[in-house]
């Protein structure tokens, strides 16, 4: 009797179940196996019909010799015009340890020819799993592993858990282990420079049962085997190189006494007697912390961003820096970089934010605390030990949101644990601080007083003293509101832009015009131009734009907030002679510029030809004003202007410039000598010979100005149409063109 074969319509669910790799028993239900890449479901069909009769399967209880493999019917399920589908292999044909008709068909698939594919190519195929119906009943004795997949859970706890059953360490992997020995038994994909290459752990080992434990960002993974023979079993293979390609791989075996101990130490119980000095925890020091936690989980909190590691990377918990910015790849707070002193947003105190009293308790016992650090940790997300850098004081205090954690505290052999739970605070001096290391493993359970908790999210805010090189404390910076009246100019640009730029404009304009320091990009701009094009430069402060504007015929028309740097147009006295030129001409002595902001702009609508942006976008504080900005240059323009707008990026490469966040102040110093006659209340900081000041500003992530754009919709009949975008020497840069808006007839 021939083998019969019948072509049905999918159901409504798959009528397999996920293939289990940890069963320990041989699969007496019906195997499915997806063929993908087929030109028509007859021609599989035509293929199966000619695979010669199969041999009863010898490790099936169920299957006897007399079961007659030509009575063996087959299923395929299948889509109308698909080119994939499922076939149903019944046991007799196939288990999970023979798998002869699966084997068959990758032998005669993977090799090509196969008449049914138009171009000869081999197919696709793989298990999808066992039939969706009751487990077999278990023999009389359990098999010897049978443990659920622990994937990122707790390493001792997870070893102790197989003990009598061994373990292998398997080191030297590409990349991170978990993209090795991930989940999924059947296909394994490496990372690194093997990335995309798939292979069979199972089959390259020949694993019956096993475990695989893989600690996040190591390149390590750990194997457990149920026996001391297999364990030996395989850690030769692997020596002699059975995960072909890769090679110089280390094993080498945990032992049961290295369990014990690893796991001695993890139950904070086990180390309650240990002291530190400098080591202090108040238990519920805030009562009720639902306004400060709900506000930091909350949609409404935007402020978090990703920095920068050291070794390369990003910190994979989300942080907020109020106050001082701490750079990760520094290990310091950004004073000296140029890229930044202080974030915007300086701690906030009397009710300003929902955790501002929080701020308040704090600093009424440590009035020099001037730093906050919000760190959000996931459930299993954790932070490697280390000592907090030298650019902070003492103390240290770190307050608990949220979920609870265990904190471990490590001084050469000593360890210590402690439990931190939501409202607790901790504040670390002496010892504590200087000498013992802290650190959070990560994983998603701690063991508190032999009880396992399971971790959920949690907020900490981390208190400290920012100080100088010579540990002097520095200045608070407090919280400042911003107005959401988008015309008013905020108090943040009255003081850390207008008032900045009008103290240092002596030295802005040595250190700059007379240098002839333009942006390339721009003067390329300037360069294509047409001749007689009258050119608006928005935030020209103090005119280094205008002789490129002259040099290439055109009209220029200058306006800035900084009354002291419109003073100092026309007067470069520089080396440039494309400045020396423009010095001669009556341009340089009467040159068209206004006091303006740059939302309110005095230029009639449509006069010009085309407008430059440059540097400015990045001193307004809100989206808001920053789309008026826009608007205005836009409503200025004729249909067919052009405009260059570039401002800084968050994004830099090399060079001393970093930004630890969005919002900056960018210290600048000033030589004595250029603020004689402005008084003695210049308001900036001495630092040695020269006076610094702070300046604001938002720097742009990757896409941010042409969101901006996309926002500023229609102004008289025009709208903005991008004609390029980049990252060009630290700024991101962007081209609009003015076009008009026809109306639908």
């Amino acid at each position: 009797m021939a083998r019969s074969i019948t072509l049905l319509a999918p159901p409504t669910s798959p009528p397999y179940a996920p293939l289990n790799p940890h069963s320990p028993y041989p699969m007496h239900y019906p195997t499915f196996v997806s063929v993908q890449k087929l030109s028509t479901p007859e021609h599989l069909k035509a293929f199966l019909l000619d695979l010669p009769p199969s041999s009863p399967c010898p490790c099936c209880p169920s299957s006897s010799s007399s079961s007659s493999p030509a009575s063996e019917e087959l299923k395929i399920y299948h889509k109308k015009n698909n080119k994939s589908v499922v076939i149903e292999i019944p046991h007799a044909m196939n288990c999970i340890n023979c798998k002869s008709i699966c084997d068959r068909l990758k032998e005669v698939t993977s090799s090509g020819g196969f008449e049914g594919r138009k171009d000869g190519s081999p197919l696709k195929w793989r298990y999808l799993g066992s039939a969706n119906l009751p487990p077999p009943v278990p023999p009389s004795t359990p098999p010897p592993f049978n443990l659920p997949w622990p994937k990122f859970n707790l390493l001792p706890k997870f070893i102790a858990s197989l003990v009598p059953t061994n373990v292998i360490q398997i080191k030297g992997l590409p990349g991170q282990g978990y993209n090795l020995l991930s989940s999924s038994c059947d296909v394994t994909t490496f990372s690194g420079e093997l990335a995309g290459l798939k292979r069979s752990l199972k089959i390259a080992l020949d694993l019956s049962f096993y475990q695989v434990f893989v600690p996040q960002r190591l390149d390590k993974v750990y194997l457990a085997l149920p026996s001391i023979q297999e364990c030996e079993r395989v850690k030769k293979l692997i020596d002699e190189g059975a995960l072909k390609p890769l090679d110089n791989l280390e094993t080498s075996f945990v032992r049961e006494r290295e369990i014990v101990e690893v796991k001695a130490m993890e139950d904070t119980e086990s180390t309650k007697d240990v002291v530190i000095p400098g080591l202090t925890i108040v238990k519920k020091w805030v009562e009720d912390t639902s306004l400060a936690f709900n506000y930091f989980t909350s949609p409404a909190c935007t402020a978090w961003f990703s920095q920068q590691r050291k070794r390369g990377g990003v910190v994979s918990r989300k942080v907020i820096h109020y106050g001082y910015v701490f750079d990760y790849v520094a290990n310091d707070i950004l004073r000296e970089y140029e890229g930044g002193a202080g974030v915007l947003e300086g701690l906030p105190v009397e009710e300003q934010t929902p955790w501002s009293f929080v701020t308040d308790k704090i600093r009424s016992s440590h009035p020099d605390v001037n730093q906050c650090t919000v760190n959000s940790y996931l459930p299993g997300q954790g932070i490697g030990h280390h000592i907090d850098a030298t650019g902070f004081g003492e103390p240290l205090i770190s307050v608990s949101l949220g979920g609870s954690i265990v904190m471990e505290f490590r001084k050469g052999p000593l360890r210590k644990f402690v439990f931190l739970e939501d409202g607790d605070m901790m504040s670390l001096t002496d010892s504590a601080r200087w000498e013992w290391s802290h650190g959070i493993n990560s994983r998603m359970t701690d063991l508190v007083n032999n009880k396992v908790v399971k971790r959920e999210r949690r907020v900490s805010l981390t208190y400290r003293v920012a100080v100088t090189k010579e540990k002097e404390v520095m200045p608070f910076r407090p919280y400042v509101a911003k107005v959401e009246d988008k015309v008013k100019t905020p108090v943040v640009e009255l003081e850390g832009v207008k008032e900045f730029y009008n103290k240092v404009a002596e030295q802005w304009h040595h250190t700059r015009s007379k240098r002839g320091i333009l942006w390339p990009r721009c003067v390329e701009f300037l360069n294509n131009l047409e001749k007689y094009s009258i050119v608006a430069d928005v935030g020209c402060g103090d005119g280094k734009y205008l002789p490129a504007i002259f040099k290439n015929g055109c009209f220029g028309i200058g306006c800035d907030i900084s009354v002291e740097l419109l003073k100092l147009c026309g007067k470069s006295g520089g080396p440039d002679v494309m400045q020396q030129e423009y010095d001669k001409t009556s341009w340089a002595e009467r040159p068209e510029v206004a006091a303006a902001d740059c939302l309110r702009l005095p230029l009639r609508t449509s006069s010009c030809d085309a407008a430059i942006c440059i540097a400015v976008m990045h001193h307004l504080s809100t989206l808001p004003r920053r789309i008026m900005c826009l608007k205005e240059i836009l409503r200025i323009l004729r249909v067919g202007g052009k405009v260059d707008v570039q401002a800084w990026a968050l994004e830099q490469e090399g060079g001393k410039r970093r930004f630890g966040g969005q919002e900056v102040y960018v210290p600048f110093k000033v030589q004595p000598k250029y603020l004689e006659g402005k008084g003695s209340g210049v308001g900036g900081e001495d630092d040695g010979d020269l006076i610094s000041f702070d300046r604001y500003c938002h720097v742009y992530t990757e896409g941010e100005l042409e969101k901006v754009v996309e926002e500023v919709g229609v102004v008289d009949g025009k709208r903005w149409e991008i004609e390029g975008k980049g990252w060009d020497a630290g700024n991101w840069w962007v081209r609009i063109r003015c076009v008009e808006v026809k109306k639908l007839k």
